[in-house]
């Protein structure tokens, strides 16, 4: 998987700007950024109740932070609920720099991020 560059997460930004009031940007790792496109592809579905106000990855899980009005259904409010928690556990079962699915629990772990074999091997030998 080639590695993006700012300008992807840039252009995530600007194509999703009516549901994003993310004064950091995005704060994750590379390996997220299909999910994180995927999200909020979904997401923008609901335009208009929602603001997500951040997205980053904390102690090797993804958050996503949301404002909501407060008149927002509590079935539209389950639904953006419900995309968040897709999100949160699809990252948590993906490398941190080349996004493949792996397995959480027989991937390599190091202190707050999960890789797979291949990319495990390559960040130990830069060490």
């Amino acid at each position: 998987m080639a590695r993006p560059t700012r300008k992807k997460y840039d252009e995530l930004e600007e194509k999703y700007k009516s549901i994003l009031d993310t004064p950091y940007g995005f704060e994750t790792p590379q390996g997220w950024l299909p999910l994180l496109e995927e999200f909020l592809e979904k997401a923008i579905n609901f335009e208009g109740w929602f603001k997500i106000v951040q997205i980053k990855e904390k102690f090797g899980g993804l958050r996503i932070y949301i404002d909501t009005e407060d008149d927002v259904p509590n079935e539209i409010r389950t639904m953006i609920e419900g995309l968040i928690a897709e999100a949160e556990f699809k990252a948590n079962r993906c490398c941190h720099e080349c996004g493949c699915s792996i397995d959480r629990d027989s991937a390599k772990k190091h202190k707050f991020y999960v890789l797979c074999d291949n990319c495990s091997v390559v960040k130990d030998e830069t060490q």
